[in-house]
């Protein structure tokens, strides 16, 4: 989850995406919904559609 973050602050959407992803499934740290959905919203705000 580490590099996820790391490229998510820099503003790759990709990055935030998986970083919800992380968050939303538990990996990496423990499952958070809401600091999931905040993720998915910066990534599709900086245009990354899945």
């Amino acid at each position: 989850m580490g590099l996820f973050a790391i490229a998510a602050d820099k503003g790759f959407g990709m990055a935030m995406y998986n970083l919800g992803y992380c968050f939303e499934k538990g990996i990496g740290t423990k499952a958070n919904l809401d600091i999931a959905r905040e993720w998915y919203e910066k990534a599709r705000a900086a245009g990354y559609e899945e």
